[in-house]
């Protein structure tokens, strides 16, 4: 059976030990067809949050830098291996902008939980970032 990655993303202030850690020890211990992979952007301050979305080629080193890794750690896995993102926090900022600049990063479902981004869902870019659906 083929297994499906959840790439969980946390936010600034991501520290040794954080949500992602017991989502990953949960699915190992409970969950045969679930494998997390996890991905850390680093402590980073606030300021540097608002820095990131001011001036936007911050922002883009960042999100250059997670596509690479996405499709890094694909490359580990079969091909065409389903995939989705759990995101919180500042995660949720980079998850939307990479998505929205490398449109061939195409994850099965993204789940953003404590957003940073605006409530107002129709002024954000998901609605036009395509999907998988495998």
């Amino acid at each position: 059976m083929k297994r499906h990655i959840i790439i969980a993303l946390h936010g600034i202030w991501t520290g040794s030990e954080n949500w992602t850690d017991r989502f990953r020890r949960w699915a190992e211990r409970n969950e045969t067809r679930i494998a997390v992979e996890e991905y850390s952007i680093g402590k980073i301050i606030g300021l540097q949050m608002y820095a990131f979305g001011i001036f936007s080629p911050f922002g883009w080193h960042l999100q250059k830098r997670f596509a690479d890794w996405v499709a890094e750690m694909l490359q580990g896995h079969d091909t065409n291996t389903p995939y989705s993102i759990a995101a919180h926090s500042f995660g949720t900022w980079l998850t939307h902008g990479t998505l929205w600049r490398y449109p061939l990063l195409t994850p099965r479902c993204v789940v953003l939980f404590g957003s940073v981004l605006t409530s107002h869902y129709k002024k954000t870019k998901f609605l036009s970032i395509s999907c998988g659906h495998t």
